[in-house]
């Protein structure tokens, strides 16, 4: 008996597991370090699945460069397989942890303690600056995100099925012209002959 990764991974669009809820998405302001312009994303939420927040920003990075409408966060909702770019990985990090559900259920039972971090604010804090240090360094070495931007033009952003349906179409049409200029020569060639 054996099972495959992707049979582990994989769940169905409409399976309760799959569902998240994002509670907070915001934007801070645009800051400039190293010479290049950053802006902070924060998003809060229940939980989230592998790629969810790389493949939002990359949705929303594709429609503000003009490669596809805003018609796709539409289709993205949408059970079909779509083409979304993910967001680079470098510079997505978990800056906090929020335990508020479990601290609400047994933080004060008695038996268990909250679980809270306010005491750990300095260190939080400067761990953060180094996190951010490296990911200025790396981006300015690497250029990660332009790379990234470059790529944006190879997707399609369309429906996975759509454009297997299309690729079978245009192989279909290729092939009935391939039969046609077949023909055409049979025909000629006996016409020669």
């Amino acid at each position: 008996f054996t099972i495959s990764p992707r049979e582990i991974i994989y769940r169905a669009p409409g399976d309760d597991s799959v569902q998240r809820y994002i509670m907070e998405f915001s934007c801070g302001e645009p800051f400039v370090e190293a010479e290049m312009e950053f802006v902070a994303l924060y998003v809060r939420g229940q939980s989230f699945l592998l790629h969810q927040i790389r493949k939002m920003i990359g949705l929303v990075m594709a429609i503000a460069q003009g490669y596809t409408s805003e018609e796709a966060i539409e289709r993205a909702w949408k059970p079909e397989r779509m083409d979304v770019p993910r967001a680079p990985a470098l510079g997505l990090f978990l800056s906090r942890p929020f335990y508020n559900f479990y601290n609400d259920k047994y933080g004060n039972d008695g038996v268990h303690q909250p679980i809270e971090f306010e005491s750990y604010e300095e260190e939080i804090k400067m761990f953060r600056e180094k996190i951010c240090n490296v990911i200025v360094a790396t981006e300015r070495r690497e250029n990660c995100m332009m790379h990234w931007l470059s790529s944006l033009s190879s997707h399609n952003y369309e429906d996975k099925k759509e454009e297997k349906k299309e690729k079978e179409e245009e192989k279909k049409e290729v092939e009935e012209e391939n039969e046609e200029k077949d023909a055409d020569c049979q025909t000629q060639a006996v016409e020669k002959g």
